[in-house]
């Protein structure tokens, strides 16, 4: 089973809480369904969107519509693009994962590539946006002689 990094920041997005129900209840699914791959780019009918989700289909399209108006995904011939940094979809990583998610991006077929990419504006989360490693267990040479030391200054407050 695939698992997915969905950032609790969605919750506190005023777009997100002005949202119909129908588009929180599509965007949800969209971003955390088992379709999912490695890229942003997701394969599946509306009819399988509706069994999941039990939306009708005035419903989805309804939430189709909104998420489109918010550019939050886009929709094309069965085809979806994920457009926003609520959950980390586009994976990075070692050679094995670059591999697989190429595999996976030559899959597409070329006039979906071509429809989506004028739309992308992806934003690509940062995780770490420090630039160095902070490690302060070098500062630290031996912890019990602080330890000792903090020991004997009470010992001697108190008269020991």
């Amino acid at each position: 089973m695939k698992t997915r990094i969905i950032y609790p920041k969605m919750w506190f997005d005023e777009k997100f809480a002005t949202c119909s129900m129908e588009a929180k209840v599509l965007f949800f699914y969209l971003i955390s369904n088992d379709h999912l791959c490695l890229t942003p780019y997701l394969h599946i009918t509306d009819r399988q969107i509706m069994f999941d989700t039990g939306l009708t289909i005035n419903q989805l399209q309804t939430g189709k519509e909104e998420l489109m108006t918010l550019k939050w995904c886009f929709f094309s011939e069965n085809w979806i693009y994920h457009n926003h940094d609520c959950a980390y979809i586009d994976y990075e990583g070692r050679d094995r994962v670059l591999e697989a998610k190429q595999k996976e991006l030559d899959n597409i077929p070329l006039k979906v590539q071509e429809y989506f990419n004028p739309l992308i504006t992806r934003y690509k989360p940062v995780l770490n946006p420090k630039s160095k490693t902070i490690n302060y267990k070098s500062e630290i040479l031996n912890p019990k002689s602080k330890t000792e030391e903090l020991r004997k200054k009470a010992h001697s407050l108190i008269g020991v």
